[in-house]
């Protein structure tokens, strides 16, 4: 059997990266008891699929994970199980064919910054990634810039998910010393 499982990702946890987050997951399942079916081989692993990994530190309001059963299963105990960071928001059975990577289309991004940030941002017009440059609006696809009144901004945007790019990245070639830089995922965007 297969089921989607819609995670939320938060605290010291977001600063866990993706592969180990992926562990702290299956220990998850073994304590909770789910049935997981393994792969064949000389080294068995449970049989997962997730959604494409995030940067380091972002917070993930919606992260997906495939898990494969050798029967069913109420993942609600599975809240029960879990360290402090994560937290089950529902499940749902997929059939067999279910990919989640080619059902994911893009990922919504809002990032609360300091005014330093913001200032040297808005004055940029192209962002190196790699050894190329982009055009901003070619990486940060509908890009939303607003003040909450108390210095701080907070952009919005949409990444492809097979293009995702590190805001933290940009800020590392600003050389600041002093600056807020709070990144969540608040929403996956499906096909269709």
């Amino acid at each position: 059997m297969k089921y989607m499982l819609k995670l939320k990702k938060y605290g010291n946890l977001a600063f866990t990266s993706h592969r180990d987050f992926i562990s702290i997951i299956e220990y998850t399942l073994r304590r909770a008891k789910c049935p997981l079916e393994f792969s064949k081989g000389f080294s068995p692993k449970p049989i997962f699929s997730y959604t494409s990994a995030l940067p380091l530190g972002y917070i993930n309001r919606e992260l997906y994970i495939i898990v494969n059963t050798k029967k069913s299963f109420n993942f609600e105990i599975l809240n029960s199980c879990s360290p402090k960071g994560l937290k089950l928001i529902e499940f749902q059975e997929k059939n067999d064919d279910f990919n989640i990577n080619e059902e994911i289309d893009k990922f919504k991004f809002r990032i609360y910054i300091s005014e330093n940030i913001y200032e040297n941002f808005k004055n940029m017009d192209l962002i190196q990634k790699g050894q190329n440059f982009y055009n901003k609006n070619e990486i940060f696809e509908d890009l939303k810039c607003y003040n909450n009144n108390n210095k701080i901004y907070i952009l919005e945007f949409f990444q492809n998910t097979k293009n995702i790019f590190n805001f933290y990245k940009i800020i590392n070639k600003m050389n600041l010393k002093n600056f807020i830089y709070y990144p969540y995922c608040i929403e996956t965007v499906w096909r269709g």
